[in-house]
């Protein structure tokens, strides 16, 4: 009877205590989250130290990773940024988790934003508008976020020690338009230059490298008077991580790159080459190139490594058709300056056409001489004046030929 009387009351607390987890359960369901709309603005804000405003309304969806959806949303920037806003969108629908943000960190791992005006601006000192703290230089109140679904929109960038200021409007195709339905076009201006640019990219943006997959990209950009068309996938926009594309630069003087990427090159006649970029860590290869620089054709591939404390430039480039003068700086010669009253193709005391340098190839042998205005450099010998380029295998005329 005891035993009995002790089963039925354990029942009783276990039926009551699933009642109450499903009471609860509905009440949040059902709970009116727009009643803490306004608590729950004044609280951000205060946190953030700037205006933050769900504008019209908020419901939420509790979870592992809880949905908030509100219905309006302003994120004013900080005072000395140049927007007033950070985000304004006429909805925006995202999870959250909410055990990171109980130790202080912000994941986000998905974002859907609706007509969406941002505001991206950061400075010489390490502030930034995205940093959603008073200390907008703490890199810890960066949110980290996982992916981003927009449908159309602007964005402002401005990036004072890059010289960046940066217009984007963006869209989703009215029909469709395979992987690549998310179309934008920039203008402004990049290190100091001219920037335009226009492309196309997956619906889908992954900002964060614990994503997986890659989304697809296409680009047709220009700087300055350098031109990138490219189009490929990567894995981290955020980082620049997993990029894997084809592209074709082309441009007038190949150490213009430099004040662009920061990469040394020797300056060159105007240049095209195309061929495939990948990046694994802090490798760079462009592998697969083919090109001319001025009147030669290189091809090969180049590395450049930044694991190091300093960065290297490494590669193998060959030629068919070599012209001294378009990679005289590589190879050690010097350009004469011109003397006054002269250009730099001729001079009073020397003709404009002048003989080529001229080695004779094996497979050539008994060719008959030719000119060429400028096909020398400086010097203006040929193969008779010169001994150290009798013998040496594929030279003809300040070019050199592979078999």
């Amino acid at each position: 009877m005891k035993n009995s009387l002790i089963r039925t009351t354990a029942l009783q607390w276990a039926v009551g205590a699933a009642a109450l987890l499903v009471i609860l359960a509905l009440g949040l369901i059902f709970f009116p989250w727009d009643v803490l709309r306004q608590p729950i603005n004044r609280y951000v804000s205060g946190q953030i130290g700037r205006p933050f405003e769900i504008t019209r309304r908020l419901d939420v969806h509790l979870g592992r990773t809880t949905t908030v959806i509100a219905d309006g949303l302003e994120i004013a920037n900080p005072g000395w940024a140049s927007k007033p806003y950070l985000l304004k969108a006429k909805a925006a629908e995202f999870d959250i988790n909410l055990w990171a943000l109980l130790v202080g960190r912000i994941q986000i791992p998905r974002i859907a934003l609706t007509e969406p005006q941002l505001g991206l601006q950061v400075e010489a000192d390490g502030r930034r508008t995205w940093a959603l703290s008073r200390d907008t230089s703490s890199k810890g109140a960066v949110p980290d976020i996982g992916t981003l679904l927009v449908d159309r929109g602007t964005l402002s960038y401005i990036d004072e020690a890059r010289e960046a200021a940066i217009a984007v409007q963006f869209s989703i195709a009215a029909e469709s338009a395979g992987d690549l339905p998310l179309a934008f076009k920039s203008t402004g201006k990049w290190k100091g230059e001219k920037f335009t640019a226009s492309g196309r990219t997956g619906g889908v943006l992954k900002l964060s490298k614990d994503v997986d997959g890659s989304f697809p990209l296409e680009i047709d950009a220009l700087v300055g008077s350098t031109s990138l068309k490219a189009r490929g996938s990567i894995t981290d926009l955020a980082e620049l991580a997993g990029v894997d594309a084809t592209f074709a630069l082309q441009g007038r003087n190949l150490d213009e790159l430099y004040k662009l990427t920061g990469v040394v090159l020797p300056s060159t006649p105007p240049y095209k080459v195309r061929g495939t970029l990948v990046r694994q860590g802090k490798r760079w290869i462009a592998s697969q190139m083919q090109g001319t620089l001025g009147s030669s054709d290189v091809s090969g591939q180049l590395t450049f490594d930044q694991s190091a404390r300093v960065a290297m430039l490494t590669g193998k480039l060959q030629s068919r058709l070599l012209d001294f003068e378009d990679l005289g700086p590589v190879i050690g010669m010097k350009a004469s300056a011109p003397r006054a009253g002269s250009s730099a193709t001729a001079t009073p005391a020397q003709p404009a056409r002048r003989h080529l340098c001229r080695c004779q190839h094996p497979a050539r042998q008994g060719t008959a001489a030719r000119q060429r205005p400028g096909a020398c450099g400086s010097e203006g010998w040929h193969a008779a004046a010169r001994p150290a380029c009798a013998g040496r295998r594929g030279w003809i005329g300040g070019r050199q030929h592979q078999d």
